[in-house]
């Protein structure tokens, strides 16, 4: 009986808690791998488990021991002693990026690197072979885990995808990304959802072969209809968190309202976050402007957002962030035919119409200049049904993930 090749899918916490939504919409392509996959989350986040197909396994080993204190020192002992910790050290020193913070990181980066290294040792010892493909959705600690699990003989290939948050060093707390230098040369393939994150991949010497544009995708879905006459609908979708700068969306949003004082403006707003506070005391200050209606949503699920499109109307999308990737909020907007106004960061410009880019510095003023001189094209179903396939040509998912899938079995099959 031939062999099944085998992939263990790291996350961060996915199919629990809520986060790392869009790979609710990545894994059911994987049901058609032949093969076994399992998934590998990090971190239960307190919330329940989502639904993924039958033919995916769940391994919850890591997760009971990411919070266990036993699990910690143990780990913390072998921190210790890994020669991982002192090359991390000797990069920090011999570079003079020294602070608190760096090596306190550190050293709990080894430690969990540590942790995720024994339960890949346990799944390979189950197999009773190596685990042909270790694939990690961040480029982070998972990763390097991996790659000391192919140094031991016990993982053939690592594919790492690389998103924002986790692999811009400016997006990171004191631009520091811990220990992922020293396993580059063991990376198969840097996995980037953007051509401006391969661009960047020479900031980790990442050989070119090394990195592959893999794009995220969104699953296509019924147009969302535009607003009537005398109403202006405006969606936004993002965390309440600094980077995201929602003080420049709700000045902005005033702006737009008090510029067009007979028209009825409704601006729903989905997303929680540190920020919450302060964002809502913001946009309670807009109560004095008596033709805007503001409906802050808090977090919702990603098919409640989807039937939000499906049973709102909605003229524009809005982002005002300072640091991004390609968000999959903006591509899930326009699949649905809504154009989208958003800063010139990150990868934006890959999937943002080029006559919507904003500034990257952006004002409150530039978004709601560029608002206003397209509220009214935005109802156009001409321009709307543009935005949906432009959107379509690169982020659909029902092509990216097959396509992805095939390429990671490829590997998994490869023996050379």
């Amino acid at each position: 009986m031939p062999v099944q090749p085998s992939v263990v899918w790291i996350t961060s916490g996915f199919p629990y808690g809520s986060g790392e939504q869009f790979i609710e919409t990545e894994v059911p392509h994987w049901a058609e791998f032949k093969g076994r996959v399992i998934f590998l989350p990090e971190n239960h986040m307190g919330r329940g488990k989502r639904p993924t197909p039958p033919e995916v396994e769940v391994d919850t080993g890591l997760l009971h021991d990411w919070h266990r204190r036993s699990a910690q020192l143990r780990n913390s002992l072998r921190a210790l002693f890994s020669l991982v910790l002192w090359r991390e050290l000797k990069y920090l020193f011999s570079t003079r990026q020294v602070s608190a913070y760096k090596l306190k990181h550190a050293f709990l980066s080894v430690v969990r690197v540590q942790m995720e290294l024994q339960h890949l040792r346990r799944i390979a010892a189950s197999l009773r072979r190596p685990i042909d493909v270790v694939y990690t959705y961040w480029f982070s600690v998972g990763t390097c885990a991996a790659v000391l699990a192919q140094r031991e003989g016990i993982v053939r290939r690592v594919i790492s995808r690389a998103h924002n948050s986790e692999y811009y060093q400016d997006a990171r707390p004191e631009g520091y990304t811990a220990l992922v230098r020293q396993f580059v040369p063991g990376i198969h393939t840097l996995a980037v959802i953007s051509q401006h994150a391969a661009d960047y991949a020479q900031n980790y010497g990442f050989r070119p072969e090394q990195v592959k544009v893999c794009r995220l995708g969104v699953t296509d879905g019924p147009m969302c209809e535009p607003s009537g006459p005398g109403t202006l609908q405006l969606m936004s979708v993002s965390t309440l968190s600094k980077l995201k700068q929602l003080h420049i969306m709700v000045a902005a949003i005033r702006l737009i309202a008090q510029a067009l004082p007979d028209v009825q403006v409704v601006w729903r707003h989905a997303g929680d976050g540190p920020m919450r506070d302060e964002i809502h005391a913001l946009v309670n200050g807009l109560g004095d402007v008596t033709n805007l209606t503001c409906e802050m949503l808090g977090h919702i699920s990603n098919p409640d957002l989807m039937q939000l499109y499906a049973d709102s109307q909605v003229d524009l999308f809005l982002n005002s962030s300072s640091k991004e990737g390609v968000p999959v909020s903006i591509m899930e907007a326009m699949v649905r035919g809504v154009p989208t106004v958003a800063p010139d960061v990150g990868a934006i410009r890959e999937v943002v119409l080029p006559e919507l880019l904003l500034p990257a510095d952006l004002t409150p003023q530039d978004l709601a200049d560029r608002v206003l001189a397209y509220h009214e094209r935005a109802k156009d179903p001409a321009f709307r049904q543009q935005v949906r396939e432009h959107a379509l040509s690169s982020y659909n998912a029902d092509q990216n993930y097959p396509d992805f899938v095939q390429y990671v079995s490829d590997l998994a099959e490869h023996d050379g």
